[in-house]
C-alpha cells in the first residue's frame, strides 16, 4: 500500500510537472520564407521575426532585452575563399571599423578574430566583430556572412555590454540556422 503511494506521490509532483516543464522548454523549428529561399531556426523563448522591419528583410527581434539579429541577403559570396582572401577581407573590416571609431571618438577594445563556420556541406561562412567603447559605453558587433545551397547571408547584432548576457543565446540562434 506504501508503494502506491508513494508512485502517487512521484507521479503528482514530480513526473507530471517535469513532463510540462520539458515541453515548455521545448523550442519548436519556425521556418521562414525569404526571397530566394526558406530559413529555419529555433526561437528561444521571448525571440520572434519580422520580414521587411525598417527595410531589413528579416529581423530577430527580442523586445523585452531591446536586442535585434538584422537578416540581409547578399550577392553570392564565393564559397572557395582562400584563407589569404578571408584575412584580407577580415583587415578591410578592420580597417573601415578603425577609421569610424576614429571619427565617433571611441576607442578599440579588441577584435574578434575571423572564424570558419563549416556547419555542414550547405552552410559555410566566417564570423568576426569587435569590442569598442563610446564615452562610458562598452558595444560588442559580431558579422556573420553566411552561405547556403548558394544563396549568401550577412548577419549582424550590435549590443552593449548590459546585453552581455544574451550574447551566447544569440550566436547559438545564428549558428542554428538551417536551410530549405
Amino acid at each position: 500500500m506504501g508503494q502506491k503511494v508513494a508512485e502517487k506521490f512521484c507521479m503528482k509532483y514530480f513526473v507530471i510537472p517535469l513532463i510540462f516543464f520539458l515541453i515548455a522548454r521545448i523550442e519548436a523549428s519556425t521556418t521562414i520564407p525569404l526571397k530566394n529561399q526558406k530559413l529555419t531556426v529555433e526561437l528561444p523563448r521571448g525571440w520572434t521575426y519580422q520580414l521587411d522591419y525598417w527595410k531589413i528583410p528579416l529581423a530577430f527581434i527580442n523586445s523585452s532585452d531591446n536586442l535585434i539579429i538584422a537578416v540581409n541577403e547578399l550577392e553570392q559570396i564565393n564559397q572557395l575563399l582562400t584563407d589569404a582572401d578571408k584575412q584580407n577581407y577580415f583587415t578591410h573590416y578592420k580597417l573601415g571599423r578603425l577609421a569610424w571609431l576614429s571619427l565617433a571618438f571611441g576607442k578599440l577594445v579588441k577584435f574578434y578574430e575571423y572564424e570558419d563556420i563549416n556547419k555542414n556541406p550547405d552552410w559555410k561562412g566566417m564570423v568576426f566583430g569587435y569590442v569598442y567603447k563610446l564615452g562610458q559605453t562598452t558595444f560588442y558587433e559580431k558579422s556573420y556572412y553566411l552561405t547556403c545551397k548558394n544563396v549568401s547571408y550577412n548577419l549582424k547584432y550590435l549590443i552593449d555590454h548590459s546585453q552581455i548576457k544574451v550574447m551566447d543565446t544569440m550566436d547559438a540562434m545564428i549558428r542554428g540556422l538551417g536551410c530549405l
